[in-house]
Formats: structure tokens, C-alpha cells, sequence
């Protein structure tokens, strides 16, 4: 009985994207992203979230100004009044904000790099376990700040490209809401 070496490189490598279709690769893994996410939104609260989830439940924002920009509060308030501030209800915002960061950085390394680099980008940042756990959190950084960022980032590549009026307008209303996101945002601009 002899075990065989797989070479994943080389299966990757030959992949044909014509047959299977760079979309198709995409969409199967933003299918796995969402599974992943539901099964995580289960968990319990850590940490701060659970003073963000009280604040988002009270609707009162008891010092949270003073901290932190106020545009996370308001889309987790929103989004938990019309679930009646369910916390998996409340986590399937900031895993949605997750897989449009990924559907943007896929985007993005399709279009200045391969089709295959887009699926790999795909794939590491799905499997980040930092990126996973953020994009679970109830917080500001973990999926509201990367995906404003992103989009930012993305609007700002397409005015280098076509130097068209509206991608830098759409760069700045990112990079806005970036900054009502966390102030740390500034750093990135």
C-alpha cells in the first residue's frame, strides 16, 4: 500500500477557469463564507459586544459617542429593531458587511491582477481567521470599517482607471463613512 503525494499547486495550477467559470468558483465560495458565518453567528458574546449589543438594544448610546464614531451604532440599531435586537439577527449585518468584502477584494485582485488570484484572495481572506472572527463581532472594526475601506479602495482604483468624477466622489463617501466608523480610519487615508 504506497500513499500517494497530491500536488495541490499544480491542481490549482491547471484549473481551467473557462470550463468552470470564474464566477461559479466565486459564488461556491461565498456559499462556504455564509456557512461558515451562520455557524458562527451562534456563539456567545465576548468582551465588549456585550456592551455594544446592550447600547444597540437600550438605543440609548450611553457614552458611546465619546469613544467611538456613531455610524456602526446606528446601521446595528436599525437592522436590530426590525429583528427585535436579536444577537444572531444582529450578527447577520456585520457578516454581510463580511461577504461585500470579499466580493470587493475578489473584484479587485480580478481586475489588476488574474482570475485566479481573485479566487485565491477569495479563498485566504474567507479563511483569515482574523477576518472571520471580526466579521462575527459586534464591534466597529471587524466587517463595518474593512468593507467602507474596501470600498473606498475600490472606487479609488476605478478613477485611476477610467479618471471619471463620480469613482472619486463614491472613494469619498466611503472613505466618510470609514471615518464614522472609527477614527482610526484616518490613519488609512
Amino acid at each position: 500500500m504506497s500513499i500517494k503525494f497530491i500536488n495541490y499547486y499544480n491542481i490549482f495550477k491547471n484549473m481551467s477557469f473557462e470550463r468552470m467559470g470564474w464566477k461559479l468558483s466565486i459564488m461556491m465560495l461565498i456559499l462556504v463564507a455564509v456557512i461558515l458565518r451562520l455557524i458562527g453567528s451562534q456563539t456567545v458574546l465576548f468582551g465588549d459586544e456585550t456592551l455594544f449589543a446592550e447600547n444597540v438594544r437600550s438605543e440609548e448610546y450611553v457614552n458611546y459617542y465619546a469613544a467611538h464614531p456613531p455610524l456602526s451604532l446606528w446601521i446595528l440599531t436599525f437592522w436590530g429593531s426590525l429583528f427585535n435586537h436579536s444577537i444572531i439577527a444582529i450578527r447577520l449585518i456585520t457578516s454581510f458587511f463580511s461577504i461585500v468584502t470579499i466580493i470587493l477584494t475578489s473584484l479587485i485582485a480580478r481586475d489588476y491582477f488574474s482570475e485566479k488570484t481573485s479566487v485565491l484572495s477569495a479563498l485566504f481572506l474567507i479563511f483569515s481567521p482574523w477576518f472571520l472572527v471580526g466579521s462575527l463581532q459586534l464591534d466597529i472594526v471587524g466587517s463595518f470599517l474593512t468593507c467602507f475601506y474596501t470600498f473606498s479602495l475600490f472606487f479609488y482604483l476605478k478613477f485611476l482607471d477610467n479618471n471619471k468624477l463620480k469613482y472619486i466622489v463614491l472613494s469619498g463617501i466611503a472613505a466618510g463613512f470609514s471615518l464614522l466608523t472609527n477614527y482610526g480610519a484616518a490613519l488609512l487615508f
